[in-house]
């Protein structure tokens, strides 16, 4: 598989790079090399939101990585840190009017 996924990077076809380190770490979850070659493939192609998850995953099973502590600060910097999820706009637009502050 690392080599097939490899031969995909090289010749620049990330998405299958991806997909082939995928399957690979799916049948094997402890392995590092295959999440840190999908964060590369996804720095590598600006996906930011995803590259964000692949480097907490990274720092889960590893936090001294220094590569995805660093990948992480450039998300952030860019992106903007993570917002904890919170009730959708028409959602929020209900709990004002049902406390008595319109829009």
């Amino acid at each position: 598989f690392a080599a097939l996924a490899a031969l995909y990077y090289r010749n620049g076809h990330f998405d299958q790079a991806i997909a082939v380190y995928q399957r690979l770490q799916q049948r094997q979850p402890k392995n590092l090399s295959a999440l840190e070659a999908i964060a590369q493939c996804q720095l590598v192609k600006q996906d930011l939101r995803n590259l964000r998850k692949t480097a907490r995953k990274i720092l889960q099973m590893e936090p001294s990585n220094r590569k995805a502590q660093e990948i992480l600060v450039y998300v952030e910097a860019v992106l903007g840190p993570e917002k904890a999820p919170g009730p959708k706009p028409a959602v929020r637009t209900l709990q004002k009017q049902s406390s008595g502050r319109a829009n």
